[in-house]
């Protein structure tokens, strides 16, 4: 998984089970717009087409 493709999204995979996904738009609240949720839908079809063993997906945001 390439992580370095999205511009609103900082993935890491923590270990073989667990990815954090952190929407990346702290000076708008993580509001979503166009290109964070075109990214979003991108990574999960990649995820679920890709048919990785994962167990648990955190979704957290950046910024206080």
């Amino acid at each position: 998984m390439n992580t370095d493709q999205y511009e609103t999204l900082i993935i890491e995979v923590v270990d073989d089970h667990v990815l954090v996904i952190t929407l990346n738009r702290p000076e708008v609240a993580n509001a979503f717009n166009t290109l964070m949720a075109r990214e979003l839908y991108q990574l999960f079809e990649h995820i679920a087409l890709e048919n990785r063993d994962l167990r648990c997906i955190v979704l957290t945001g950046a910024g206080n």
